[in-house]
């Protein structure tokens, strides 16, 4: 007749019963992170052999599980296994059974567990996915709120940045305004120049009346260079409003990226810093229409005035 293994095991424990100590049976050892299953079969000869699998879980919560057999012997009560696969690091171990546990040490481990069932050990796994299906859903949430936390702080630095961005075209605003005013301030009435030029040319034309050819040639030729000094004049001033253009491109630029930022309607946590660059750009605008109307006429009143200077000139050559 056949026995099968769990009433083989039966079997032993009665006999253990009867007087003789016997290892062989079902422990379970369990705690909020893992379950241990060892099941031992103890010969007449007391070799231990069976099997070992634990049910662990990890930090993200998911359960992992390994399986392991030992082999082993006992003697009275006191019992040493030897795992015939990785089990615990390779390590053996040993320790001491009763009729309701088992205690094993070994290399970084001591656990004890007690004489269960296969049922016994389902239920505790059972436990142990409920456990652990709620590590995965506090994970989850864990990882949804860090994932909320960097967004917010993502967005949070974008809204810095952007604030920093609008300040910088608000100071860039300003310096140009500072620099064209200053331009404008240091520049020559080229105007005036030109007048004054215009002035000394009709005062040779005057001198020419009655004079010989000879004395009108020399008046001629200096005619002919205070007319190459007003062109000088009018070179000065096509140079210095290069350098005017340069400052209003710059501020034209800084307006462009003020527009893209700001537009006609910013979001309210840039309103702030977008008002402040908003009345740099205006500063600037009414800067550049003051200079429009001191320095652009110039180069209108200086092209006249050489107009007058070369009709002048030639009444000098008569």
């Amino acid at each position: 007749m056949k026995i099968s293994q769990a009433g083989a095991l039966g079997l032993t424990v009665l006999l253990a019963a009867c007087g003789k100590p016997d290892a062989s049976g079902i422990y379970v050892f369990s705690n909020d992170r893992e379950v241990t299953l060892i099941q031992l079969v103890q010969a007449d000869d007391g070799k231990l052999t069976g099997r070992l699998q634990v049910a662990h879980t990890e930090p993200d919560g998911t359960i992992t599980t390994k399986d392991g057999v030992v082999d082993g012997s006992v003697s009275g009560h006191d019992l040493m296994l030897r795992p015939a696969s990785v089990w615990f690091g390779g390590l053996q171990a040993s320790g001491t059974f009763s009729g309701s546990k088992l205690n094993l040490t070994g290399n970084g481990f001591s656990l004890e567990a007690k004489r269960s069932t296969l049922d016994g050990y389902k239920e505790e796994v059972a436990k142990l996915q409920t456990a652990a299906g709620e590590k995965r859903e506090q994970v989850a949430i864990a990882n949804e709120a860090a994932a909320q936390r960097q967004s917010e702080a993502r967005a949070a630095k974008a809204d810095l940045d952007t604030s920093m961005q609008i300040n910088n075209i608000a100071d860039r605003l300003r310096l140009a305004t500072t620099k064209l005013n200053e331009a404008l301030s240091r520049s020559p009435n080229f105007g005036q120049q030109a007048m004054a030029n215009t002035a000394r040319i009709a005062q040779l034309v005057k001198r020419a009346n009655g004079q010989s050819d000879l004395a009108r040639n020399q008046l001629a030729v200096a005619a002919n260079q205070i007319e190459v000094e007003t062109n000088q004049i009018e070179v000065s001033r096509s140079q210095y409003a290069i350098g005017l253009n340069g400052i209003v491109d710059a501020a034209k630029d800084a307006g462009a990226s003020l527009s893209k930022l700001c537009g006609k309607n910013p979001s309210a946590e840039f309103n702030g810093v977008c008002g402040e660059a908003m009345t740099a750009a205006k500063g600037f605008k009414d800067a550049y229409l003051r200079g429009t109307k001191t320095f652009t006429p110039y180069k209108q009143q200086v092209q006249t005035e050489m107009d007058r200077q070369s009709e002048l000139s030639n009444r000098i050559d008569g």
